[in-house]
């Protein structure tokens, strides 16, 4: 039995994710320190000197997993209507991934700069505070985008077997007539003589 857009998003789950990551990574540090300047030595100070390879690593699981999710849907049968328990399962599975992935980068981040890792502290930061809090919005958005694109997906889908259905139902007539007239002209053909006279 094939799987809808939706299971093969469960399973490409964590390339969404790593995009939830980053989203709530920048807003958690974007309001915990609003001016630029400070930001960027707070972040220089906690062990970012690898978030542009992150980011791009994410980017391009997000590119992936999004390719897999629309190729695949395209060539399985549509899912139809996405339900409520369906935005809440791809909401709770993003938050499953996006909140250990977002603790485990920031406590790897704090090794690399401290070579320890002091857990009370990094759990009181308002930068790491803030962006767990972020997670649970951040999937619902990514959420709701995941059920629209699988919406987006079974409509071009059914659009696509629509067209390839009215195709073959023009198409068959004509082989048919074609089929018929070529019989009928190759057959044996009777010559009618004049009437008798009555």
């Amino acid at each position: 039995m094939s799987k809808g857009p939706l299971q093969r998003a469960h399973l490409w789950i964590a390339g969404f994710s790593f995009m939830g990551v980053v989203a709530s990574h920048l807003v958690g540090y974007w309001v915990a320190v609003p001016e630029a300047g400070e930001r960027h030595e707070v972040l220089a100070a906690t062990g970012h000197h690898y978030w542009v390879w992150f980011v791009a690593l994410s980017f391009a699981a997000f590119v992936a997993a999004m390719c897999r999710f629309t190729i695949g849907s395209l060539r399985d049968e549509p899912p139809g209507h996405a339900s409520r328990n369906s935005l809440k399962t791809v909401a709770a599975r993003f938050v499953a991934w996006q909140l250990p992935v977002l603790l485990l980068l920031e406590a790897a981040e704090r090794l690399v700069v401290d070579g320890h890792l002091h857990v009370f502290s990094l759990m009181t930061e308002a930068p790491v505070v803030l962006g767990v809090l972020v997670q649970f919005l951040v999937a619902i958005v990514g959420a709701l985008f995941i059920v629209f694109w699988a919406r987006v997906v079974s409509g071009l889908a059914g659009r696509r077997d629509t067209f390839h259905g009215e195709r073959r139902a023009a198409s068959w007539p004509e082989s048919v007539n074609q089929v018929w007239n070529h019989h009928a002209s190759a057959g044996p053909k009777t010559q009618r003589g004049p009437p008798l006279p009555s």
